[in-house]
């Protein structure tokens, strides 16, 4: 190979250099002594240094090679950082607004010249803060569910935080990192748990409140499936009870017939006046969140109830014709009661409409009798008059 010329041949960074030993004859002994050969400078050391704005920085750096090379900051490129070199330390001054600053190193032998940028990292100075909790103040949930929530916490120096232990933990919360946790398993109702933050500055809390919603149930409609008119009425209102949860929304179905001309205020069916003898219909609803409840309400209107006499009557107590008869409504068995006055004498209005007792002759009453069909429809007659003979 290439004979190494001494005076000539240079050693550069790309090359790989082995150690050679040397042996000379010393006069006064036989000793060996070892030759360093040239080499490249080098800088070890970090390559950012940070620092609060208003402090300073002393940072150490190795320098090497052979000979041993002359260092410093560079001239040849900017020292933003204003900063100043003795020994082997750089020193970043303080001063500095927040920003980010350079300067470079330098290592210079006769092998060559090596360099180092250093970016010098100032970030804002703060001043002591009081400490802050941001976050919801409510957390709504549904029975049986759990919830995670996080919470952010500020102020200088940065606070510790937790779960108040002076305070009550109703919704049994856990806490971790900056994540506040309610458990599964809460009854429907509503719940605290209080959150702290303390640094050198003082204590914030946050108390927050948790509520708890019933778990979805299918809606409910209760009230008669079935509203009994007698032809002639007058309007009708029918009270109903919506439940479920949440709360349902609630009133007359669009999208089946209501052939009752019926209206919904509030709670309440309203089955207007004029309509005729026949059966008609009318579809309530109830919805939520767990589905829709149709409830259909038939409305039956019957002929009026008619007795078998409307003014005075005369019975002998011997004869079989003591009987009030009634027709129409929705039908019979047929109920008779006073509405008002009383039956002369001894005399009875039976609830089968049949008279029965005794009197004294020639006696008159004015009487008022209900009459109720089998549905419970009922009308009130004229007043009669009762004459028994005998």
């Amino acid at each position: 190979g290439k004979k190494w010329d001494f005076a000539n041949d240079i050693v550069t960074e790309d090359m790989t250099l082995y150690a050679w030993w040397g042996v000379r004859l010393e006069l006064s002994s036989d000793s060996s002594i070892h030759i360093q050969r040239p080499s490249w400078p080098y800088i070890t050391g970090p390559d950012t240094i940070d620092l609060t704005e208003g402090d300073s920085k002393d940072q150490a750096y190795t320098f090497g090679g052979y000979p041993m090379p002359t260092c410093g900051i560079s001239t040849d490129k900017p020292n933003t950082a204003n900063a100043t070199f003795a020994g082997t330390t750089l020193t970043i001054p303080a001063g500095l607004s927040a920003g980010s600053y350079e300067v470079t190193l330098f290592a210079t032998n006769s092998e060559g010249t090596k360099t180092k940028t250093i970016t010098v990292n100032v970030s804002p100075a703060t001043t002591p803060t009081s400490p802050t909790i941001d976050g919801p103040d409510t957390i709504d949930l549904t029975e049986g569910d759990s919830k995670d929530q996080a919470y952010t916490f500020g102020g200088c120096p940065m606070p510790t935080c937790g779960i108040s232990t002076d305070k009550p933990n109703t919704a049994n919360a856990t806490f971790a990192g900056t994540t506040l946790t309610i458990p599964a398993g809460l009854s429907a109702g509503s719940y605290e748990v209080t959150l702290y933050a303390t640094n050198s500055e003082g204590t914030k809390t946050k108390t927050i409140t948790v509520n708890v919603s019933p778990a979805a149930t299918s809606p409910t409609i209760d009230g008669p499936d079935t509203i009994n008119l007698l032809e002639g009425y007058g309007s009708k209102d029918q009270a109903y009870t919506f439940g479920g949860s949440p709360a349902p929304t609630y009133g007359i179905s669009t999208d089946k017939p209501n052939t009752a001309n019926a209206t919904f205020a509030g709670t309440t069916l309203t089955i207007p006046s004029g309509l005729n003898e026949g059966t008609y219909t009318v579809t309530l609803t109830a919805t939520n969140s767990a589905g829709t409840m149709p409830k259909t309400i038939t409305v039956n209107v019957y002929p009026m109830i008619t007795i078998n006499f409307v003014t005075d009557i005369e019975f002998r107590l011997s004869s079989d014709d003591n009987k009030i008869v009634a027709s129409g409504g929705a039908g019979g068995p047929y109920t008779f009661t006073l509405a008002s006055g009383a039956m002369p004498g001894e005399l009875i209005l039976n609830s089968d409409g049949t008279i029965t007792g005794t009197a004294a002759t020639g006696v008159y009453a004015p009487v008022t009798v209900r009459v109720t069909d089998r549905l419970g429809n009922y009308i009130t007659t004229n007043v009669l008059a009762v004459k028994v003979i005998d």
